[in-house]
């Protein structure tokens, strides 16, 4: 799923389902691979020439990496910062896990660093985003609906 929206989207489903308080953690982590993806972009035209590819961000072992980092910047308890971060970002690549490529050298490093073999469902093309997202939106709403009905009958 390349659209950042539908990944922010289900971040945030995730957050409602397990009553999260701190939604922009989970939020964070859901956009975060493509975001510290981006800086190849920024690198290749810049010239830069770093030799390290941001691209092994999009992992889930650097995910987490950049989890623990990036909850030391939160006034909050580090565990649950962390833990919220890493609950988005794995919503982030279970969604990517569901893309279709064109040839087999796309989809998620689940393993990486200790294998570069790239994981998909092949469930949606890339150009459905779009639907997904609509989806997404409805699941969302649905779940607010459902929880703010459960919480007046209690």
């Amino acid at each position: 799923m390349p659209d950042l929206m539908s990944h922010l989207v289900i971040g945030l489903i995730l957050a409602e389902i397990f009553n999260i308080r701190k939604k922009s953690l989970v939020a964070l982590g859901a956009i975060m691979p493509d975001l510290i993806a981006k800086i190849d972009l920024l690198v290749f035209h810049l010239n830069a020439g770093i030799p390290l590819s941001f691209v092994h961000f999009h992992t889930p072992v650097m995910g987490f990496l950049a989890a623990i980092f990036l909850a030391r910047f939160f006034r909050y308890s580090q565990v649950k910062a962390s833990l919220f971060i890493i609950l988005g970002v794995m919503s982030h690549l279970a969604a990517d896990l569901a893309i279709k490529h064109f040839s087999g050298s796309g989809g998620v490093y689940l393993l990486f660093p200790f294998s570069v073999k790239p994981y998909s469902l092949g469930l949606i093309w890339p150009e459905q985003s779009f639907y997904t997202l609509i989806l997404s939106v409805l699941v969302y709403a649905f779940v607010k609906i459902v929880k703010r009905n459960y919480s007046k009958s209690h």
